[in-house]
């Protein structure tokens, strides 16, 4: 632990810290498929004498409006540490996946004030979960957006030309008035998404620009080559394409169009970083031992759901899916972090349930109430998880 940065609290249990809220939007409230088959770093002479000691991570997963926790955390790191917009958090990369892509974006170009502005005031405003127009006819503000989904479902059936149920453009305004290709990258940021194409998870990074944050990329550059890590860099072209795929929930949202790197004329489909590894801790393995990770749902020893449609049936089997590849990769990574990759976990997360539910982005109240817990439970440190000496794969179930 590095004092001032981590302060040390009574450990939570393990079997606690992987449990799965099913309840929540899509399964993206809790921690998800966590870590692909990881590759032995080499040696520091292979290197160049770059090293992943004494290097830490910020990870914020995917989690739809459940963001408003995460920005709440990242406004008390900063207040803590007396920092104003501009000024970087004190790691040395940052991983974000869905909501926490375009978090993550706001902390690794240190606009903090901005971050805040947008959960507290503009994000319910802009309604960036809407029905497309065509769905005006089952639209009822009342029933909640997981009902008027199944009724649009039940009114139109699976057409073929109907890849998304929400309109898009909310969002593509929101990243329009937000995200700025020209805007310093103060931290290396790195992005999850799902490439539904080839049916692979796809990293990529937004490289560092300002001085010090560009010595902080090059560290990690020198690590991930030596690795067999495939991360795609963005361009000032693909920005919002990447934030926005990140984020792109499927069946909701229709697929992001990108261009393959090697073929720029093939374009693949892109969805939810979610689906494939919404926390990741992949690329932050490789290059940091200390992973912060802001979790956005309380720990949970019982899962006691029922469906009332094949939507909700639908969306329970990936959470179930989710589930049950992440208690094989955390068992992975805990077994890697004993041979291969040592790592020292840091995490907060709510001690309830958060209010509403994960679609609702047009509840204001709801979205402050959310930041307020993240500032608060940030203000009481980061937990420490110390990893048992024996991880059965029934403690993680």
């Amino acid at each position: 632990m590095r004092a001032g940065f981590c302060p040390e609290v009574t450990p939570i249990p393990i079997p606690y810290l992987f449990i799965m809220k099913r309840s929540s939007f899509v399964g993206l409230s809790a921690l998800a498929a966590a870590l692909p088959a990881l590759p032995a770093l080499p040696v520091a002479a292979q290197t160049g004498g770059a090293t992943r000691s004494g290097r830490s991570a910020l990870v914020l997963i995917g989690g739809a409006n459940r963001g408003a926790y995460e920005a709440g955390a990242i406004a008390a790191m900063a207040a803590a540490r007396g920092l104003g917009d501009g000024q970087p958090l004190p790691f040395d990369m940052i991983c974000g996946t869905s909501i926490g892509a375009l978090n993550g974006y706001m902390v690794a170009t240190a606009q903090y004030s901005t971050l805040s502005y947008l959960w507290r005031h503009e994000i319910a405003a802009r309604d960036v979960f809407r029905l497309k127009s065509q769905f005006d006819a089952v639209q009822d503000p009342e029933s909640g957006l997981i009902n008027r989904a199944a009724a649009a479902f039940r009114a139109t059936g699976l057409l073929k030309n109907v890849t998304g149920l929400l309109d898009p453009q909310p969002f593509w305004d929101v990243l329009d008035a937000y995200v700025h290709p020209a805007t310093p990258i103060a931290l290396p940021l790195y992005i999850s998404t799902t490439n539904i194409t080839t049916q692979n998870n796809q990293m990529w990074v937004r490289k560092a620009t300002t001085p010090d944050g560009a010595a902080k990329q090059s560290v990690d550059d020198v690590l991930l080559a030596a690795s067999k890590e495939r991360v795609r860099a963005i361009d000032d072209s693909l920005l919002k394409h990447v934030l926005f795929a990140s984020a792109a929930i499927p069946i909701l949202f229709d697929p992001i169009q990108i261009p393959r790197e090697e073929d720029p004329q093939t374009t693949d489909q892109y969805v939810d970083g979610g689906v494939t590894q919404n926390v990741p801790i992949n690329i932050a393995l490789l290059c940091a031992d200390t992973l912060n990770v802001i979790l956005l749902a309380p720990a949970h020893d019982e899962i006691n759901e029922k469906y009332t449609s094949a939507l909700e049936i639908g969306l329970g089997m990936f959470a179930t899916m989710q589930a049950a590849i992440l208690a094989y990769q955390v068992r992975l990574a805990y077994e890697l972090g004993q041979t291969l990759l040592p790592f020292t976990p840091y995490v907060i997360r709510p001690a309830h349930d958060l209010p509403g539910h994960g679609s609702d982005f047009n509840d204001q109240a709801q979205l402050e109430e959310m930041w307020q817990l993240g500032y608060a439970d940030m203000a009481k440190g980061w937990v420490r998880i110390d990893p048992p000496k024996d991880l059965p794969f029934g403690s993680l179930q």
